[in-house]
């Protein structure tokens, strides 16, 4: 079964993943923690693993609970890499503060999201992208983190169209196209991702690659602040106010 938590997940990165990857990292684990979204079901002994490195960990025990992450982690299980990252950020069970993510346990479970996202599963293939954009177990890979990412919003995922439209807009290693990314944001935010609908709301309402139209700016502001971004909220706010 496949389990995406696209719909819902990392309503803050798009804007601090423009110019902090890594910080952009914390917003995404600290998303996804509880969303038990995984490559492939864990076996019933990672699952184990897991759930008692989680407690260990919500105990504050993180040098314990560390080495029972990296395992699951290796086995394929997206939470455990989740968590690890932000303990290789902050400095947690034993780690220096802003430990490099480039090797294990990482680069373990990559073998295993490639299986999956070659299977067809476009969150495995999310994954990927993210990993080669933040290099998380590989090195970062602009060209990686586009096709994956690609792959991904093509299967559904709505996070990799939001993060594929960012590329669009910014011209982010590509050529920019504001109206091929109105397109990937309007997939992004069908897909229920609220930044891709906050993002999409403000090529509205700026005019860029869509014709202006403040009315389908409010709309998608207010279908972004429904879904959980705050930045929708103020944009539909001020627009609200006459600004």
């Amino acid at each position: 079964m496949m389990i995406n938590c696209s719909s819902n997940h990392r309503p803050f990165i798009s804007s601090i993943a423009r110019s902090n990857r890594r910080v952009a990292a914390v917003f995404f684990v600290s998303c996804c923690l509880s969303s038990g979204l995984m490559a492939q079901p864990p076996e019933p002994n990672t699952f184990r693993m897991e759930r008692q490195a989680k407690a260990l960990f919500d105990q504050k025990r993180f040098s314990e609970a560390r080495p029972l992450f990296e395992q699951a982690c290796a086995a394929g299980s997206w939470d455990s890499c989740d968590t690890l990252t932000v303990m290789y950020i902050g400095g947690l069970g034993g780690l220096s503060r802003g430990s490099s993510m480039a090797g294990k346990p990482f680069s373990e479970a990559v073998p295993v999201f490639e299986r999956a996202c070659a299977n067809g599963q476009a969150d495995a293939c999310s994954h990927l992208g993210w990993m080669y954009k933040n290099g998380i177990g590989v090195p970062e890979n602009w060209s990686l983190f586009f096709s994956y990412s690609s792959k991904a919003c093509d299967g559904g995922d709505g996070f990799a169209c939001l993060n594929v439209g960012i590329e669009y807009e910014v011209g982010g290693g590509i050529k920019q196209d504001y109206s091929r990314a109105a397109v990937i944001y309007s997939r992004s935010c069908n897909a229920g991702n609220a930044i891709g609908c906050q993002d999409l709301g403000s090529l509205y309402h700026r005019g860029l690659g869509v014709a202006r139209d403040d009315s389908r700016a409010k709309e998608l502001f207010s279908k972004a602040c429904k879904l959980g971004a705050a930045g929708g909220c103020t944009e539909l706010k001020n627009m609200n106010n006459g600004r």
